[in-house]
């Protein structure tokens, strides 16, 4: 009998090296997601600032306390009405693509 053992062939991974990496990679949905978020928070910011500058604008052009009062409750209305469809539409964006 012989002592000799036959070398073990070199064992082959059908498993990728890092399986994030993969093709068809079921994480890129995911990873869009805080590009997206971000892109979504510039863009809401950029509309707050124009919407603000309109509002100082409409107050340099009031005449008396009270047009002054209702300016700045409009201002306040559409500022919480646009915070909650932003809201709504960040939730959206963090629910991914089957959302």
């Amino acid at each position: 009998m012989s002592n000799h053992k036959a070398a073990a062939a070199p064992q082959t991974s059908t498993m990728p090296a890092n399986p994030f990496l993969a093709a068809g990679d079921w994480t890129k949905p995911l990873m869009d997601v805080p590009g997206k978020l971000q892109e979504e928070a510039m863009s809401f910011a950029a509309q707050r600032l124009r919407a603000q500058a309109e509002f100082l604008e409409g107050l340099a052009a009031c005449r008396s306390p009270a047009e002054l009062m209702e300016r700045q409750g409009q201002f306040l209305r559409s500022a919480m009405d646009a915070y909650s469809a932003e809201a709504g539409r960040s939730w959206k964006l963090l629910q991914g693509p089957s959302a």
